[in-house]
């Protein structure tokens, strides 16, 4: 798969999280989604990211949106300025603030695996590229669990007993794909059982 210039250009970020993460995507709203490439640096930073991302846009920046981790909208101390993750995006990739799409808070796992789920069953084609890896192993690997509170939450601790590596390693490409597509697609928005029960 391959960056389409009829299209918009998603970059989808994880922060707090290392590696640091980001997805490529594009859809036309309708028939297709498409994954072109995620990017995982270890030990990196969002300047480090965006100099990963640059030459991916270069030419295409009017292209571009970005959406991702809504804790990115904190206040960074170690940053120049105090900036927050997406104002570095923005510097760095030379974008206006027209082109950011943040969701107020993270959807909870629970309704976004039932959004998620809903859209990759039911959307007309959803692709993801075969150098996709970490991807393809959230997608396919990735278990839930519940948390103190007893909600749905992502294992991060213990082995993965399908990989044999520990989860704190997986499930950070899965939230990009999961922000990205609450994003791209509004309209299969899942209301909460809260929501329908208050």
């Amino acid at each position: 798969l391959k960056i389409d210039t009829n299209y918009s250009i998603y970059l989808s970020f994880d922060f707090n999280v290392d590696p640091m993460t980001c997805l490529v995507m594009q859809t036309d709203y309708e028939n297709f989604i498409h994954v072109i490439r995620e990017i995982r640096i270890p030990n990196s930073d969002t300047y480090e990211m965006c100099t990963m991302i640059k030459p991916l846009i270069e030419g295409l920046e009017h292209l571009v949106i970005v959406t991702g981790d809504a804790s990115g909208k904190n206040r960074q101390s170690a940053a120049y300025g105090h900036a927050n993750q997406y104002q570095i995006i923005m510097q760095e990739l030379e974008l206006s603030s027209n082109q950011f799409k943040i969701l107020e808070v993270n959807p909870s796992i629970s309704d976004s695996r039932t959004f998620c789920n809903s859209v990759i069953t039911k959307f007309p084609s959803v692709l993801v590229n075969h150098e996709c890896e970490w991807l393809i192993k959230d997608l396919m690997f990735v278990t839930a669990s519940t948390d103190i509170n007893g909600d749905i939450c992502i294992q991060k601790g213990g082995q993965n007993i399908h990989l044999n590596i520990d989860n704190k390693h997986l499930g950070h490409l899965m939230d990009c794909f999961r922000y990205c597509l609450h994003i791209m697609l509004p309209k299969w928005f899942i209301t909460t059982k809260k929501a329908i029960t208050s």
